[in-house]
């Protein structure tokens, strides 16, 4: 599409499959994010079974002749299953509400227009401004 060859209608559906897409990679890019922290909520968890000891799942036994093997396998099939879940679980809850919350700010919320207690508006600083203060 050329530049002053497109109308109105045109333009807008074009940013409609814009924001589309863009949605889409935001919750993907959440769910990523709460992927992502509750694999390192785990790596940790496994550091404390590992060294601190503590009930493993089913199966997990320690060879202490290879300590990152047995680290791995900790991480991997020691941490329960309901940790996971649980971690990933708020990570989304939380994320999910404060994208929500946020959009309702934007959208007007309690102040409305969009105007947030970090969105002040802007004053152009000029030289006359500047004198007089």
């Amino acid at each position: 599409m050329r530049a002053g060859s497109a109308d109105f209608f045109e333009l807008q559906e074009a940013a409609r499959r814009t924001s589309r897409r863009l949605v889409l990679l935001y919750g993907l890019a959440v769910v990523a994010v709460a992927f992502a922290v509750s694999a390192i909520a785990g790596a940790l968890y496994a550091v404390l079974l590992l060294y601190w000891g503590g009930p493993f799942a089913a199966g997990v036994t320690i060879d202490y002749r290879s300590l990152v093997g047995s680290y791995f396998e900790v991480w991997l099939f020691g941490v329960p299953r309901a940790f996971y879940a649980w971690t990933t679980g708020v990570t989304l809850a939380t994320m999910v509400a404060a994208t929500l919350w946020r959009t309702w700010q934007l959208r007007g919320g309690w102040r409305g227009g969009g105007r947030t207690a970090w969105c002040a508006p802007y004053r152009a600083r000029t030289r006359d401004a500047d004198a007089n203060a």
